[in-house]
């Protein structure tokens, strides 16, 4: 089990994933990481399928797009009636209903990290999405992700990392762009970076288990 932080230090809805090499099948690079995460979509869409079919048979419901309808046609929205049993759904599949809570996305349907780096790039999503950055290569650029994840999982942080680069005298760019990268390496050498949470919350619990460090929330 990766190192789960529960303290809040930061006001952001960012979350990380630092990628634990020695829990990873395949090849560990961005693509590797990419394509498990693929298959963590597809084992949660899989659940999600079966545990939908499980409920509507054993109420006797059915189920029309996001909802369950009764026999009276009155409906329920499928999440809330699984948070309503999750006691026995806790029992049946040894997940929480939470977690359950499937979304749609585009991840696991497009071929490789690239096609999806140009897709939220063309703006196809609501949000930014998610980055998966190898900071062993020095082509990783160092964005403010980089920072708040170093920030978030380090205590106490080095200065040099709280500080803009305009500040550090006799730093150029790219020095502190190497002394950040060496700090990140510490942490771990793949990170799923995401601004705005984009990790659905149904594949969270699975990639946690292949985690060195994770946070969903990092705020």
């Amino acid at each position: 089990m990766g190192k789960v932080r529960l303290d809040f230090v930061t006001n952001s809805s960012a979350s990380s994933f630092i990628i634990d090499k020695n829990k990873f099948d395949g090849e560990f690079s961005v693509e590797g990481v990419f394509q498990m995460l693929k298959s963590l979509y597809k084992e949660a869409g899989e659940l999600y399928n079966e545990v939908v079919t499980y409920v509507a048979k054993k109420y006797g419901l059915t189920e029309k797009g996001d909802y369950y309808y009764n026999k009276k046609d009155e409906r329920v929205y499928i999440d809330d009636f699984f948070h309503k049993i999750s006691d026995e759904l806790r029992e049946k599949y040894d997940v929480d209903s939470y977690s359950l809570c499937y979304s749609d996305g585009c991840e696991h349907r497009l071929d490789e990290y690239k096609t999806y780096e140009d897709y939220t790039a063309d703006g196809n999503t609501s949000e930014y999405g998610f980055s998966i950055c190898d900071y062993r290569l020095d082509s990783t650029e160092i964005t403010e992700d980089t920072i708040e994840t170093i920030m978030w999982y380090t205590d106490p942080t080095p200065g040099y990392v709280l500080e803009t680069r305009s500040a550090l005298l006799g730093l150029t760019s790219t020095t502190y762009d190497d002394l950040v990268r060496k700090e990140m390496l510490k942490l771990g050498e793949i990170c799923i970076h995401s601004q705005h949470g984009q990790i659905d919350i149904s594949v969270v619990p699975r990639l946690e288990k292949l985690c060195v460090y994770s946070c969903d929330h990092m705020g």
